[in-house]
């Protein structure tokens, strides 16, 4: 639902480590309160526009991640 969506968006911002982990930490605080904040207007508005324009902001990092956590899979099994 949307409410778990933005529940874990804000998780996701709140791990940050925005000292120790320069620019991208901080770009990326940005990008999910604005993701958080679109969310919960598309959700006062009913707005499917804005659940697609935060799907296309997200989407690319989403993907990042999991081609880096197939990648460290395949790493792990070379090395067992």
């Amino acid at each position: 639902t949307l409410t778990l969506t933005v529940s874990a968006t804000s998780g996701l911002a709140t791990g940050l480590d925005t000292v120790d982990g320069g620019a991208l930490a901080v770009n990326l605080e940005a990008l999910y309160d604005y993701a958080v904040r679109r969310l919960c207007l598309a959700n006062a508005r009913s707005d499917d526009t804005i659940l697609q324009e935060v799907q296309r902001l997200v989407e690319p990092l989403a993907q990042t991640w999991k081609a880096m956590k197939s990648s460290t899979a395949r790493m792990q099994l070379v090395e067992a």
